[in-house]
């Protein structure tokens, strides 16, 4: 066999591969999407809002109210509830924040996930100071606004 047909036949066994995983990644993906379908359908009416855990001691603020927002009866709901209504008001120009328990602490919080990413994405040799620095700016202001839970 010539070196440059063992080399097209390697290539074309790895491009069989991949397309095989993708197809693999594909039906899962659509297998996990229509299973979640099903129980939005079965399970909560229909009611994608149900997704989210809004529970009835802190009901959403009126403004979020008019969207038919699934509510289950005897639970103070789950963190997914507060990031909803953050997400519809990001700058807390509306009522939103009537409907969250602490609203200044989830408010804080909003950009600890790009924050993270951002220092998650330099290799530690290159910013060995980034983990203590991200964790510091989340401490310092708590200290210096006197915010609940201040150590």
């Amino acid at each position: 066999m010539q070196p440059g047909v063992a080399q097209d036949e390697a290539k074309r066994k790895s491009a069989s591969q991949t397309c095989a995983c993708v197809v693999i990644a594909l039906t899962v993906t659509s297998l996990v999407i229509a299973w979640q379908a099903l129980t939005v359908r079965v399970n909560y009416s229909g009611n994608w809002t149900a997704l989210f855990w809004t529970g009835d001691r802190n009901p959403p603020a009126p403004s979020l109210a008019s969207e038919g927002t699934y509510t289950f009866a005897n639970s103070a709901g789950y963190d997914r509830q507060f990031y909803r209504y953050i997400a519809h008001d990001p700058f807390l120009q509306g009522d939103s924040a009537q409907g969250i328990d602490a609203p200044r602490m989830r408010y804080r919080r909003i950009l600890i996930p790009p924050r993270g990413v951002s220092v998650g994405r330099r290799p530690l040799r290159q910013d060995p100071g980034g983990v203590l620095r991200r964790d510091l700016d989340l401490l310092l202001p708590r200290r210096l606004t006197g915010w609940p839970g201040s150590p």
